[in-house]
């Protein structure tokens, strides 16, 4: 991993409740892969371990591919997007 940017990270739905707030400043690495990605997230905000794997990230409003290399760019944007159920 490289060195870290800030980002606005957006928890939506379940992520939301869990962390008791729509957003939050963030620094994460500003080169690496999506499972490092999560496992930062994970490590920085403990609640999402709840969700374990059941959640999507998506940058500058994409979804994230979970393969390949991701380079993320101060400013950016990262969504934590749970299922969400409807009825």
């Amino acid at each position: 991993m490289s060195s870290t940017v800030q980002v606005t990270v957006l928890f939506f739905a379940k992520a939301r409740e869990l962390l008791g707030q729509s957003s939050r400043p963030c620094q994460v690495p500003g080169n690496c892969t999506y499972s490092q990605l999560v496992d930062h997230l994970k490590s920085t905000f403990p609640q999402l371990e709840i969700l374990g794997d059941a959640f999507v990230l998506s940058l500058n409003e994409d979804y994230i591919e979970e393969e390949g290399q991701l380079v993320i760019n101060q400013g950016d944007e990262l969504a934590v997007i749970p299922p969400i159920s409807g009825g």
